[in-house]
């Protein structure tokens, strides 16, 4: 039986937070998971689908780069209009203007990053990180305000203020376990009865500069905070039936694997199976 004291991380990639119907099944998932674990902690990628927001971010930055200010202008209009269709579905008529004038203001923000930009002819890396990680911010506050206009206890946190990373690591960024801790335990020690709704694949560097776990990023969002929470459990939640033996788009006979090691995860994640974050 899982222990109630406890902590139990859920994770929902894009596909599974894509529209207003999909949220609403992740939050009846986990409402239904407090009833024998009460401390759930949620932590979401950006709004998937076709297109995914996360691509979309990407293309502005790509297109700023280039000089074309009218693209990057309609590619932030789909993205925003992506997520005003989606709160005006779920949320009441105050609720979807409250989330609309936060969501603006980003947007208003990223309008000025990309012109200078799109000035330089310039996309630097920390730039495409900057830019591409909104998408979460977006996709948690919306989760956070259904589960709050439902009056449940449940509150925004964004990596970014609690998850720091060393990136002169030569395998990537490498976790400040207890600087990321600290922060953590600090930012939810005032209100410790609400649940945390967290972005997935964004954090800060040593020096609080914005930057990303890179792609595909979220499931290891996931284990890092199941740690810095003491988790009992971390559950990755998906649209498919589990780990396939192959990609099913390319190899019809792939099965599904009743259960995989930690060494057969490693291998199939180090030679790039989508399904497991390296």
């Amino acid at each position: 039986p899982a222990d109630p004291t406890r902590w139990n991380v859920y994770k929902f990639g894009g596909t599974s937070v894509a529209s207003a119907e999909c949220y609403r099944t992740v939050r009846d998932i986990i409402l239904a998971a407090q009833q024998s674990t009460p401390k759930m902690a949620v932590v979401v990628s950006a709004m998937g689908g076709k297109p995914k927001v996360t691509d979309l971010l990407i293309d502005t930055v790509m297109l700023a780069a280039k000089g074309d200010l009218e693209g990057y202008e309609q590619t932030l209009s789909v993205v925003r209009k992506k997520h005003v269709a989606c709160a005006t579905e779920l949320f009441s008529a105050a609720g979807a203007q409250a989330y609309e004038a936060d969501l603006d203001e980003d947007i208003n923000n990223l309008r000025d990053i990309l012109r200078a930009v799109s000035l330089m002819r310039y996309s630097g890396e920390k730039i495409v990180e900057l830019v591409s990680g909104h998408g979460e911010i977006w996709s948690a506050r919306m989760l956070t305000r259904l589960f709050q206009d439902g009056g449940h206890d449940y509150m925004f946190v964004d990596a970014r203020k609690v998850l720091f990373v060393d990136e002169s690591g030569e395998s990537g960024p490498e976790i400040m376990w207890e600087r990321s801790r600290a922060a953590t335990q600090a930012l939810m020690a005032p209100t410790p009865t609400a649940c945390p709704v967290i972005t997935g694949f964004i954090a800060s560097t040593a020096d609080g500069v914005v930057t990303t776990l890179k792609r595909d990023g979220s499931d290891y969002s996931a284990s890092i905070f199941g740690r810095l929470l003491e988790a009992t459990g971390i559950t990755i939640w998906t649209d498919v039936d589990g780990v396939l033996s192959a990609d099913p788009r390319r190899v019809p006979e792939a099965k599904v694997l009743a259960d995989v090691s930690y060494s057969e995860a490693m291998e199939l994640a180090y030679f790039g199976a989508k399904v497991i974050h390296p």
